[in-house]
């Protein structure tokens, strides 16, 4: 199998090929890329991270460095003149309209397609709703080598100028959160002032993965007095993610691993909140609070994430509570 990458039409492809090519027509390009896309079920522009991800640039490569990062806040300062955008917004005007004029592949992957991808180094957990350059500055203050080290951040990793559908699909298919921790040396958890981060699915997913892959985990930020009056059920087992397939896959993972393992979220929330800014937990600390893990349950935890997007199309959103 070889990796191919060539511009059709000013759209970036990452094609995977059964025989080498060196200078594929444009019209056989085409017809692979509709070959593959009546695989996948996705439309033909939203083809390219699918095949970017089966052609070995997996999850563990959609990282960007600091440097990258700085050329997006360049972007966001002259877009956003007179307001402090966060990542939704940003995301809106900037990062899904200029990835979707280049092929649909990811911020991360487009910039640096040379590479095939960037291997990560620091997973980054952070709200969508965080003020965008307060979350750079936490990265900047955190790290000396910032300008080069090698984030995985989800709004820049992920191919935000897919179609919702297609989007979900991939998400709960490869699953990249998971992947990308298990891949990273460490992580890092970005608190903000606007909203509790573990009222929101995919941040609960991300440190139960954390602790699960026995990852030395960094909390950095202002958690805000959202982390003091927000209600218990929002928190958790009750974080929701913006679209309801997503909740719906993210709480089933969570009941299975929950559930696997014996602990209780409460006993991994409760410190990452209530630490000081700049505190770093070891597993060790972790391994105290939490039940031992036979080979065995760390195998099956491994099967029900990877396989829980068919076995939640016939759970009740019930068993949540």
């Amino acid at each position: 199998m070889v990796s191919v990458i060539q511009f059709v039409s000013d759209k970036t492809w990452a094609l995977s090929l059964s025989t080498p090519l060196a200078t594929p027509s444009q019209d056989m390009l085409r017809e692979v890329l509709r070959e593959h896309a009546r695989k996948l079920k996705l439309d033909r522009w939203e083809l390219s991270m699918a095949q970017f991800t089966m052609t070995g640039v997996g999850p563990s490569r959609w990282a960007i460095t600091g440097e990258d990062l700085d050329t997006l806040e360049t972007l966001a300062r002259k877009a956003f003149k007179f307001v402090q955008p966060d990542v939704h917004m940003l995301n809106k005007w900037i990062i899904a309209p200029h990835t979707f004029l280049r092929g649909r592949l990811s911020w991360a992957v487009l910039h640096n397609l040379e590479t095939h991808g960037l291997k990560c180094q620091t997973f980054v957990s952070h709200c969508w709703d965080e003020p965008f350059y307060e979350f750079l500055q936490a990265l900047r203050d955190q790290y000396a080598d910032y300008a080069r080290r090698a984030f995985w951040v989800c709004f820049v990793a992920n191919p935000q100028s897919w179609g919702k559908a297609a989007l979900d699909e991939m998400l709960q298919e490869y699953v990249p959160f998971w992947t990308a921790v298990a891949e990273c040396s460490n992580v890092l958890i970005v608190r903000n002032r606007i909203t509790h981060i573990y009222t929101r699915g995919w941040c609960v997913l991300e440190l139960v993965a954390a602790v699960f892959h026995r990852r030395t985990i960094t909390v950095v930020g202002d958690p805000g007095l959202d982390s003091v009056w927000v209600l218990d059920s929002a928190i958790g087992h009750g974080a929701t993610c913006t679209n309801e397939s997503d909740t719906k896959f993210v709480q089933q993972i969570v009941s299975d691993v929950v559930a696997e393992w014996g602990i209780r979220l409460n006993d991994l929330i409760k410190p990452i909140m209530g630490a000081e800014s700049g505190t770093t937990f070891h597993p060790s600390q972790f391994g105290n609070l939490l039940p031992a893990m036979t080979p065995q349950q760390r195998q099956a935890i491994q099967r029900k994430v990877y396989r829980c997007q068919a076995s939640s199309q016939d759970s009740s959103s019930d068993e949540f509570s």
